[in-house]
Parts: structure tokens; C-alpha cells; sequence
């Protein structure tokens, strides 16, 4: 779950147990490589996301084989 979204500056991101996850921006630039370098609040990730530009980024979990991606909108 990513929450809230559409978000302004900061944005929570819970990742299953398991899962590696990366923050990519909509032209396909990874902006944040390891969301375990984010701080951790209440089991949820927080991405101060401050110093990007607006619009849609994909957060992307994988897991081996697996992969799940979760679009979010940063709005000001």
C-alpha cells in the first residue's frame, strides 16, 4: 500500500515482507535504488520526495521471479 496518493512532498510505502523495492520516475530514471536506505515509520517506509519534480513515478517491489509496480502521483 502507498499512501497518500496523490501526495504532496512526502508519501508512506508499505513493502511485503520479502520484497526489495526501487522509486522510478515516469521517463524511467531510478530516483530512490534501495528503499531500505529510507526512514522507517510504523512499518512503513517514508519518501520524502521534496526534491523531484511533480507527476506519476512507479514504486517497484520484486521478490526473485516476482515483481509488482505501484504508480504514484506527486502533486504540489
Amino acid at each position: 500500500k502507498t499512501y497518500p496518493n496523490p501526495f504532496n512532498s512526502h508519501c508512506s510505502i508499505d513493502i511485503p515482507e520479502g520484497y526489495s523495492a526501487s522509486i522510478y520516475n515516469i521517463q524511467g530514471r531510478c530516483v530512490v535504488d534501495a528503499i531500505d536506505d529510507l526512514p522507517c515509520i510504523n512499518g512503513s517506509f517514508v519518501w520524502d520526495a521534496s526534491n523531484e519534480s511533480t507527476g506519476v513515478y512507479l514504486v517497484v517491489l520484486r521478490d526473485g521471479d516476482r515483481q509488482i509496480t505501484r504508480k504514484i502521483v506527486y502533486t504540489k
